[in-house]
């Protein structure tokens, strides 16, 4: 298992916080290629290994996530690939999301009970880790909602 910032680059869109908080969305694009070109081993063995923790973006302290939306652009080819989306390598905000979807597939998870009152009073960054099949092709669209300042 490794841990590769893709925060950087990625492609996030900048979102402003309101001075009185205020809901926001936070969404990055993740194309599996590019990321793997970003980093030495990966690009060497070809793929993301199970267990592997990809950052996807940066968040502020003083947030709340409310739900998570993960669109497949183009499926991996890796059958029955799936990631779990959270912080700190965990499953905090959705788990088990199939990465080998068809083009179009759109999952929404609301952050589950145990963690969505979570206030985060330290910045922190959003993860999608690997949990099963390696991680080779496809690309998404991530984003994540909730209220800042809350």
């Amino acid at each position: 298992m490794a841990t590769y910032d893709c925060t950087v680059g990625s492609g996030a869109i900048p979102w402003d916080k309101s001075a009185n908080g205020g809901f926001f969305r936070l969404e990055t694009p993740i194309v599996v290629a590019t990321e793997l070109a970003k980093h030495a081993t990966p690009t060497t063995n070809g793929y993301f290994t199970v267990a592997d923790v990809l950052q996807m973006f940066d968040f502020p302290a003083g947030c709340v996530f409310l739900y998570s939306i993960f669109r497949t652009v183009t499926a991996g080819t890796t059958a029955a690939a799936t990631c779990d989306l959270g912080e700190n390598g965990g499953q905090e905000w959705d788990a088990g999301v199939a990465l080998d979807a068809t083009a179009g597939t759109v999952v929404v998870g609301v952050v589950p009970a145990a963690s969505e009152d979570d206030f985060h009073s330290a910045a922190n960054t959003g993860d999608l880790e690997v949990l099963t099949q390696n991680l080779l092709t496809g690309s998404y669209v991530w984003s994540m909602v909730g209220i800042y300042g809350a």
